[in-house]
């Protein structure tokens, strides 16, 4: 399991997959940063890098996933320059977050909330210098298709960004750094932020369609985002847990991936659970291993866009719940902690608002 991409490495490294297989690798979740190697070098970036120093208060981190990619270059054939290498302080900082605080503990409770509505996108303007760079790495790379580009905590650095793979690139357009920027005076995983707001802007563009088991109008204080699969050993136990859930205060919205594939039976029994009059009642059914009637013919359900939506943003396997800050927990988590964590993320809000 990948403590880095759950976000709270404690807490993803608790959760519990089971028997689930893991989903499809994201396509372009590496490929990208060889395909620029390759073109502008005419070979693959080599093992060995030199170092150069960044502004003071800052690292490239590179995670431990990456340090075969990792590579600084010119976008000029011939010109190929490796600088930043795996730096060893990834482990460390993936585990930055505060201790999850003892069962029972008033940091433990979650905090009060109105009633939570979907993710809302984050509207992003491209800079004029931005959109220069662009197009200058266009020019370069014409192959080259960046989903987003934009200023980085580093003065004169880029960040972009390709399906859910992020890197960046310094202003002149001539080097490329593939890894995890992060604020050593503060601890804040700066890219890390990045792919949460990524993912809560995917969810926000995706719509509210969705199966939600929450708790009485007036008790709901988090909702969570679950990716789910009817034949998940793992899935089924954390639905037949839903009131625990609920009572915390938690509120469960489900998106469907069958981790067979479009066409599958677990596809096809999504789909039965989408065309039923009683959606809550087919899936809590299917979950419990009942076989529910084909879906009628000409019935249209969101989930092959759920699936797709969970290969884009970096699905591996069955239960994925995505937070109310972006962040990712891989696996089954219980109730308990699971609120325990939704306080901790609520704690910085609380403070930021404070007077």
């Amino acid at each position: 399991m990948d403590g880095r991409a759950g976000g709270n490495s404690e807490l993803s490294s608790r959760a519990m997959d089971g028997d689930d297989e893991p989903g499809p690798e994201r396509a372009d979740a590496r490929p990208w940063m060889a395909e620029i190697t390759t073109k502008a070098a005419g070979r693959q970036p080599s093992g060995s890098t030199d170092r150069e120093p960044t502004p003071s208060g800052f690292v490239i981190l590179s995670p431990l996933r990456f340090s075969r990619d990792l590579a600084m270059l010119l976008f000029r054939p011939g010109r190929l320059a490796l600088i930043c290498a795996s730096i060893s302080l990834a482990a460390t900082t993936a585990s930055c977050a505060p201790p999850m605080p003892e069962p029972g503990s008033p940091q433990a409770q979650p905090p009060a909330k109105t009633e939570a509505a979907p993710p809302t996108a984050a509207v992003k303007q491209e800079t004029p210098d931005a959109a220069e760079l662009r197009a200058r790495l266009t020019k370069a790379m014409p192959d080259l298709v960046l989903d987003s580009v934009h200023p980085a905590a580093i003065p004169g650095l880029y960040e972009v960004r390709r399906g859910s793979m992020f890197g960046y690139v310094s202003a002149d357009g001539k080097y490329l750094i593939s890894g995890d920027l992060v604020n050593l005076e503060t601890g804040e995983e700066l890219t890390e932020n990045s792919r949460r707001q990524l993912r809560l802007d995917a969810l926000a563009q995706h719509g509210s369609e969705s199966i939600e088991f929450f708790p009485p109008k007036g008790q709901l204080q988090n909702v969570v985002t679950v990716f789910t699969d009817v034949d998940c050993g793992y899935c089924r136990k954390l639905h037949s847990e839903i009131a625990s859930y609920n009572d915390l205060g938690i509120g469960i919205r489900y998106m469907f991936y069958p981790r067979s594939g479009p066409g599958s039976e677990s596809f096809k029994q999504a789909e039965s659970v989408w065309c039923s009059m009683d959606r809550k009642g087919a899936l809590t059914k299917a979950k419990q291993g009942v076989h529910l009637p084909a879906a009628p013919e000409g019935c249209k359900t969101p989930v092959l866009a759920e699936y797709t939506l969970g290969g884009e943003l970096g699905l591996r396997g069955t239960p994925m719940m995505v937070l109310p800050n972006g962040e990712v927990v891989n696996g089954y988590v219980p109730a308990d902690r699971l609120a325990q964590r939704l306080a901790e993320i609520s704690l910085p809000a609380a403070a930021k608002s404070a007077p």
